[in-house]
């Protein structure tokens, strides 16, 4: 009879009545289903107890107060609140996150029960964030930072689940105040967006044969090669021009790419430049994901006074207030003896320092060439000395089996430390310090120590450093290396110190520069980015629904 009426009357009558059910369809809960807050209670109460886990993961506990704060109030009871979650998600493409790991629950799905998808989406959408705030690695799994006091992150996870808080009704805000602010990392945000754009559509860049170096002036057939090369990129224009003749425009177009690549900017197509110019596409997208993540690392351990040293780019750089108050070059460790990644304090000076040879270099580079003369220990003037400091006669020493025995070398200019050691508790027996091998400086390249730090112009860093603790007394700053003997000054206030380890960067106008991956790290990095969490785990709830 009610279906027999309903086709009696007029068409557009039929439509409105269609439109109007269908709207209050929508209105009703029978999609969404709402998950009552009684129910979200119950189901995160009690406390469970609280799991070892790194700073990084969200926990059943950091759920259950996320909702106690909000006193249980569901989060998704719409579908467009999950659509908008969803596609914040997605936008975590540019940050070399893949949404796929965090997988949205459908909210109008049958299986599962609105509570349990109610508690499962917000799980998603606060581990995201975790991810984007903290990194979504556990470094101490994959590259470890060695650290003089436990950093204490229970403060920030406090501040982030507060900024979710506040947000909650906005999942793309949330993620943009969660990510990392600094201009490095949005200037490698925009260049992984650029890049993998040109990766889905682009053919891939031409690759340069390898051969003799090519320099201004040139002609050479590899010339046109070098030439579509650095076209594909964007560092030079399609113009007319002789095909392998190597011109002012193309010197301009290497000498742009050296610079931005760290290297030697001199304009001479070499080896290190031709096997810059033939890393894939592909590859540098794994580097610009390897470093997004290191900078997430990075952000969490900044402090606004701070000497950095920047392992893969061979620099150092002091901070005061935030600000760069002073930057040089260094000589860091090779491939072989990596220098380590840290994060300690400056907390005193040696001057006119004494240098007792490390294990590892005795081991290795001093005991094969006293072998092969002993004359050898006159010409380095070095002591040999037993566990108490005694002296011992080389002379009737079994060099083949020498025991526990110490290498040293007096203050002098020869002294591989040069005038001044800057010391800092750590476990690898590395500081920073002086050299008289000042002109490995001018290199390119500069991978060269046993893994402690030599750094250029030394005592201009030790005198910012003791001026800004108001220690410094030049006239008795000079007077104490004028006098040849080892003294030892300290630092009323400990200066925070951060060595690490990333291969992109920017320079004072924001500019991305990439750098050569030194340890071969960068590819690890990558390929872990791209599997799962192992750690993350839907939230089951015992309670049905």
């Amino acid at each position: 009879m009610k279906i027999a009426i309903l086709t009696q009357m007029p068409r557009r009558h039929q439509l409105r009545l269609f439109a109007v059910l269908l709207l209050l369809l929508l209105s009703l809960p029978g999609i969404a289903e709402t998950t009552p807050a009684a129910s979200i209670r119950q189901c995160l109460l009690p406390e469970r107890p609280q799991q070892p886990q790194a700073h990084n993961q969200v926990s059943d506990n950091d759920l259950a107060r996320f909702y106690r704060s909000r006193d249980y109030r569901p989060l998704w009871n719409q579908l467009g609140d999950v659509r908008g979650l969803k596609q914040a998600l997605n936008e975590l493409t540019a940050d070399g996150l893949n949404p796929g790991h965090y997988a949205v629950p459908d909210i109008a799905a049958e299986v599962g029960g609105p509570l349990r998808r109610e508690i499962a989406i917000t799980r998603v959408w606060l581990q995201a964030l975790f991810h984007l705030y903290f990194g979504a690695l556990d470094r101490d799994s994959i590259e470890p930072l060695w650290r003089y006091r436990d950093t204490d992150f229970s403060s920030q996870r406090n501040d982030l689940l507060e900024m979710a808080l506040a947000h909650a009704d906005n999942p793309a805000a949330a993620f943009g105040r969660a990510r990392v602010d600094l201009a490095t990392y949005k200037a490698l945000r925009a260049a992984h967006t650029q890049l993998a754009a040109e990766q889905a559509i682009a053919a891939p860049w031409p690759e340069v044969p390898t051969g003799p170096t090519l320099s201004p002036g040139s002609h050479d057939p590899r010339v046109v090669a070098l030439r579509q090369r650095l076209r594909a990129s964007g560092y030079l224009l399609p113009a007319t021009d002789t095909p392998g003749h190597y011109d002012q425009s193309l010197e301009t177009a290497v000498t742009d790419f050296q610079y931005r690549h760290s290297l030697a900017g001199d304009g001479l197509v070499g080896p290190l430049t031709v096997g810059a110019l033939n890393i894939t596409r592909k590859d540098r997208l794994r580097q610009l994901r390897a470093n997004l993540e290191r900078w997430r690392w990075l952000a969490r351990e900044l402090d606004p006074e701070m000497v950095i040293v920047d392992i893969a780019g061979a620099q150092i750089r002091y901070y005061q207030d935030g600000r760069l108050w002073w930057e040089a070059r260094t000589i860091v460790g090779t491939d072989r003896r990596k220098t380590p990644s840290l994060r300690s304090a400056i907390t005193h000076f040696t001057f006119n320092p004494s240098w007792t040879v490390p294990p590892t270099i005795l081991r290795h580079d001093k005991l094969p060439a006293i072998r092969h003369d002993l004359e050898y220990l006159e010409e380095q003037q070095l002591s040999v000395l037993d566990q108490q400091g005694q002296p011992l006669d080389p002379q009737q020493l079994d060099w083949q089996q020498p025991g526990p025995i110490i290498l040293r070398q007096a203050p002098g200019a020869d002294n591989p430390l040069g005038v001044v050691a800057i010391r800092f508790p750590n476990p690898f027996a590395v500081y920073l310090h002086d050299t008289p091998q000042k002109y490995l400086f001018q290199r390119s390249r500069r991978a060269h120590s046993s893994g402690c730090v030599r750094v250029e112009d030394v005592l201009s860093l030790v005198k910012a450093l003791l001026e800004s603790a108001g220690e410094c007394d030049h006239e008795a700053l000079s007077a104490i290396i004028d006098g040849g003997e080892t003294r030892r000054v300290s630092l009323v206030k400990p200066v925070p110190l951060l060595m690490d380890y990333w291969t992109a960067t920017t320079d004072a106008s924001d500019q991305l520069l990439l750098r050569s991956d030194y340890y071969h790290r960068d590819g690890t990095l990558a390929r872990a980015l791209e599997q799962p969490d192992p750690v993350f785990e839907p939230f089951v709830c015992s309670v049905s629904g």
